[in-house]
């Protein structure tokens, strides 16, 4: 009978990530991704030791080796990167909508309908439906490195609006 050894990778999810992907370590809600990292286990078998750094951390560490996994990683945004990867199927699909400072929310059918206004984006995140109106000078893109700081953005005024994922904004808002 052939025996086999149970797998463990090291897995990395990131604290500068906002719910409901990720939460603090210590907070007892299922996030999205450690739901996706037990799926992959009662499926496969592979057990993971999941850690939590800030996503620029956990890419360094994947890159030399010190990791196995990157969690909630597109590869898109890992072209450049010396290492290459293997990417599991999409565990669901990004939704994004338009979220608004308090009392300036406006019907938004195109993105012209903003013109001049300063929009909040993830760094390195693509948005083709806006791509031209910021490649023209139509919008002004500002980029934050993390969900946390593109809401604080929005909330002190740096920004008119912010370009949020769907399942973030209903999770905020409920908050």
């Amino acid at each position: 009978m052939a025996r086999f050894r149970a797998v463990s990778l090291r897995a990395g999810l990131m604290v500068d990530t906002g719910a409901p992907y990720t939460y603090a370590p210590d907070t007892p809600q299922a996030s999205l991704y450690r739901s996706a990292l037990e799926q992959i286990t009662r499926q496969s078998g592979i057990r993971f030791q999941v850690d939590y750094y800030p996503a620029p951390r956990i890419q360094q560490l994947f890159e030399v080796g010190k990791l196995d996994v990157e969690v909630g990683v597109h590869p898109s945004w890992r072209t450049l990167s010396p290492v290459g990867g293997f990417y599991t199927e999409p565990i669901g699909t990004v939704e994004y909508m338009l979220c608004f400072h308090p009392g300036q929310w406006r019907q938004v059918n195109h993105p012209a309908d903003l013109k001049g206004w300063i929009v909040g984006t993830l760094h390195g995140q693509r948005y083709p439906e806006f791509d031209a109106a910021f490649a023209s000078g139509l919008l002004r893109r500002d980029d934050a490195m993390t969900e946390n700081e593109l809401i604080s953005k929005l909330r002190l005024g740096r920004n008119n609006v912010a370009i949020l994922d769907r399942h973030q904004a209903e999770w905020l808002s409920h908050q």
